[in-house]
């Protein structure tokens, strides 16, 4: 059994790379960037040994394409 470092290290790096694949290419607008933001604190924030999340999305990095929307990307 993992020591609680190791176990920590482990779970924010499954986190990390889940929240990273399950969110990027989300469509997107600064419109709705708050309530995703949200969405995927509650999501992130519902598995073991979270204990708080804050979401940021850079909106000023968003490139909106001609239906009026962006993609959400990694660097944002």
């Amino acid at each position: 059994m993992p020591d609680n470092k190791a176990q920590a290290v482990f779970e924010a790096g499954i986190k990390l790379g889940a929240l990273y694949h399950q969110w990027v290419g989300t469509p997107i607008s600064p419109k709705t960037a708050a309530s995703v933001e949200k969405a995927i604190e509650n999501a992130v924030g519902l598995q073991p040994y979270v204990t708080d999340i804050k979401v940021k999305i850079h909106t000023e990095m968003m490139v909106i394409n001609s239906f009026g929307y962006s993609e959400l990307a990694g660097k944002m």
